[in-house]
């Protein structure tokens, strides 16, 4: 932890400043790119419609309750939530055994040790799938940066930084993350420009999905898409956006469990084999 948040300071100070700096140009820019595409949308019948509904929308949903309000109360969410994970997880780490047995001890004697199993199997899956992550995330943020950056794109190191954060939510993320730099293309390099952002975001996306992830889930946890598309979509209902953003974590905890408590340790399948069956058996 000591060698973690040393690293951790090192870099922010070496970029907070471009960061902040960074930060505060995209927030006086984006404004004015959403006014550009809203122009250009203007001057086709489709997109006239389109601006009149949203504007509709907006001023209904604006009697309940300020957009800006909103926006404070997501980003307190946001913030209260990393924080309280954040002295989770160093209280965890510091002494994990503590809290494992206290959980352990809550179910009947003959099942404490199929229970232990299980939870230390789902923590080593959640560590691998975690580590996984990480390096994606990396991939995404330093080709973002360094591709805008050989392009000449302005605040080329905080789009990147966004796509890289932005990517620890699996296939929502990275349209997320896209958003700013799309807008800021529409305004400044035009629709040939604007093109080749997306092209390059779709090109390293299908990098990561088709070539990287595979191979970091060789020796890592690999996830079924519609189940992460699913659990997305129901954690993100009943939760929020930080259901969303937890979601792909529980789902690898929840699978741990479901194969060591219910495949293996009640039906007996521990290959994903029918055993019952002698060719399979053979």
């Amino acid at each position: 932890m000591a060698l973690l948040l040393a690293v951790t300071g090192l870099i922010f100070l070496w970029a907070a400043p471009r960061i902040s700096a960074q930060l505060d140009q995209l927030v006086d820019q984006l404004p004015s790119s959403v006014d550009h595409v809203r122009q250009q949308l203007e001057r086709q019948p489709w997109g006239a419609w389109l601006v009149a509904e949203s504007h509709a929308a907006l001023s209904e949903q604006s009697k309940a309750i300020g957009i800006g309000g909103r926006l404070f109360a997501y980003l307190l969410q946001g913030v209260g939530a990393f924080v309280i994970v954040l002295f989770l997880g160093l209280y965890f780490a510091a002494s994990p055994g503590r809290y494992l047995e206290g959980l352990v001890r809550l179910f009947p004697l003959q099942s404490r040790s199929l229970v232990r199993d299980a939870l230390v199997a789902a923590g080593h899956d959640l560590e691998r799938w975690l580590f996984g992550r990480l390096l994606a995330m990396a991939f995404v943020a330093i080709s973002i940066g360094a591709s805008l950056a050989m392009m000449g794109i302005p605040l080329a190191l905080l789009l990147g930084l966004l796509a890289g954060l932005f990517g620890f939510v699996p296939y929502i993320g990275p349209l997320v993350s896209a958003v700013p730099a799309v807008l800021l293309a529409l305004q400044q390099l035009g629709t040939s420009g604007t093109m080749g952002i997306i092209g390059l975001y779709l090109g390293i996306q299908i990098v990561q999905d088709y070539v990287l992830t595979p191979l970091i889930q060789q020796r890592t946890v690999s996830l079924p898409p519609v189940l992460t598309l699913v659990s997305q979509m129901f954690f993100g209902v009943w939760v929020g956006p930080i259901g969303v953003m937890l979601a792909t974590p529980l789902a690898v905890v929840l699978i741990a469990l479901v194969r060591k408590l219910y495949l293996e340790a009640y039906l007996g399948d521990y290959n994903g084999a029918d055993t019952s069956c002698p060719r399979a058996a053979a």
